[in-house]
């Protein structure tokens, strides 16, 4: 419900769909600067969009994912979370540098965005939630690999030769840094992945739970997106969260 009382049914009646875009519009239309929109998970394709234009109500993430962008934009408490899920791999010998296993992990996760913007792009239809890091059996990952896993989940007619061949395609168009294109679902199964690799087991959900719970205001305050919602807030008199954060 915007800040003049309108419910969101209203809204997606009178603007002709529920996108935020259009919500955003349907704000500035009734003068309801009093509004603000967030998007927290952009798609790929407006994330690489150097065009990429909203209304003035809408605030975005800065990247693929306003819960990733905790973790990139500060990475403090994912450090941590690392240090504090492989204390038993290091007292059984697991040597490696945290800051170290942190960029292999982001690199892995990025990975995969060629591989969901060729999906998108050319409207495959593979299954690619929860997507099986895992079954990675080495590392660094190739496209061939990438799309092998995919293909196996998907029952698609593609070949994983072909899929191989768009994912190399769509890396080499990329203009963004890696850390705009992860998405907290993939940052944590990247690195349980790449803990592997050091003798460490630490399931990615578990891990992921862990970041949540160690969530605290200055993680927030790191962001873009926070950032922008308390200049605007401030700007207007108003209180745009109700934590800790906002005092």
């Amino acid at each position: 419900m915007l800040d003049d009382g309108v419910p969101y049914a209203v809204i997606a009646r009178t603007v002709g769909n529920t996108s935020l875009a259009s919500v955003g519009r349907y704000a500035i239309s009734r003068k309801s600067e009093a509004a603000k929109i967030v998007d927290d998970e952009p798609g790929m394709t407006d994330v690489l969009s150097p065009t990429r234009e909203y209304p003035s109500t809408v605030v975005t993430s800065t990247g693929h994912d306003a819960f990733a962008d905790m973790a990139v934009q500060g990475t403090a408490l994912l450090d941590r979370v690392i240090d504090s899920h492989s204390r038993a791999g290091r007292r059984n010998g697991a040597v490696f540098d945290t800051s170290h296993v942190r960029e292999r992990a982001f690199d892995l996760a990025a990975s995969v965005a060629p591989l969901r913007i060729a999906n998108e792009n050319h409207d495959y239809g593979l299954n690619l939630r929860g997507f099986p890091f895992g079954r990675i059996p080495s590392l660094p990952a190739t496209e061939e690999m990438l799309a092998n896993l995919a293909i196996q989940r998907s029952g698609t007619p593609l070949t994983a030769e072909a899929l191989a061949e768009d994912i190399k395609e769509e890396a080499a168009r990329l203009e963004v840094g890696p850390g705009l294109l992860i998405g907290d679902h993939d940052l944590f199964g990247a690195l349980s992945r790449v803990l592997r690799d050091y003798g460490v087991t630490a399931g990615a959900e578990t891990m992921s739970a862990s970041f949540i719970a160690g969530l605290l205001c200055a993680h927030l305050g790191v962001t873009d997106w926070y950032q922008d919602l308390d200049e605007w807030g401030r700007r207007n008199s108003r209180l745009t969260f109700s934590c800790p954060c906002a005092a």
